[in-house]
Order: structure tokens, then sequence, then C-alpha cells
């Protein structure tokens, strides 16, 4: 218990900063492209991260049934680089996936383990994610887009 306030005990409140995010996926298993919107917070006195995100992929049509795929993703990632407006880290957490083919459904729980970066311009920043999920529904993501930072 001493060692996690000894730990706590420097953060202030304006140390953290939370992040919201939102681009682009593509995915391997799903074999598509989709739209990606997440949240998180970064506390820079310890290197660690928070974040969940919600993963929408594009439905696609295969000799003429719908498919639809999406995710849910809640991680926790370690900073390992922050030089400049630069930062690099890895992360691994919880995977929901749910795929419909036609009237069949699939959900699967997994875990994810992936590498990430960031690039700031101030408040806002450039981000990139590549992650494997190993589920009954495992697959490679590639995420990229915006984030744009808040310290509170």
């Amino acid at each position: 218990m001493i060692v996690v306030l000894t730990l706590f005990a420097g953060v202030r409140s304006a140390d953290a900063q939370i992040f919201i995010s939102a681009g682009g996926a593509a995915a391997t298993e799903f074999e598509g492209l989709g739209l990606q919107f997440g949240a998180g917070v970064q506390l820079p006195v310890l290197p660690f991260r928070l974040s969940g995100d919600y993963i929408m992929f594009f439905e696609k049509d295969d000799a003429g049934v719908t498919e639809k795929w999406n995710e849910y993703n809640i991680n926790l990632g370690y900073q390992y680089v922050s030089q400049f407006d630069f930062s690099s880290y890895v992360f691994a957490g919880l995977n929901s996936a749910t795929e419909e083919f036609g009237s069949l459904k699939t959900t699967a729980y997994g875990v994810n383990v992936g590498v990430g970066a960031d690039y700031s311009f101030g408040l806002l920043g450039w981000y990139g994610e590549l992650k494997y999920t190993v589920s009954e529904l495992d697959q490679f993501v590639f995420t990229t887009g915006l984030r744009i930072k808040f310290g509170i």
C-alpha cells in the first residue's frame, strides 16, 4: 500500500491527459475497412495509459450475404519512448468482437496485444496502432487517425 501511495504522490491533476481519437481501421480476418472511435487517459508521471475504443467495420456483401463486424476494446499501455512530440507504446487488453454473416451471429471475447505511436501538434495529434486479437474471431487490426488531447 505504501508503494502505491508513493507512486501516486507526485501525480497532480494537471499532469493527467485525457484524449479522444477518431480514425480508420483495416482488418485481416474481416478483410475490410472501418471507423474507430476511442478515448483514454495518460499519466505522464507514470508511463501508463488506459484506453478504450469501438471499431465499426463497413458492411460488405459476400455472395449475396451481408457481413458485419464490430468490436470493443479496453487496453492498458506502457509508453516506452517519449521524446519531443513523439511517443511510442505497447499495450495489452480485452476485446469483444461480433460478426454477423447473414442470419448467423457470433460474439467472441479475447485479448489484444499491440504497439502504437503518436505524434502531437499541440492539442491535436496523429496516431497509429497495430494489434493482434487472440479469440475465436482473431485478426490483425491497423488503426490510424487523429487524437485530441486535453489536460486535466
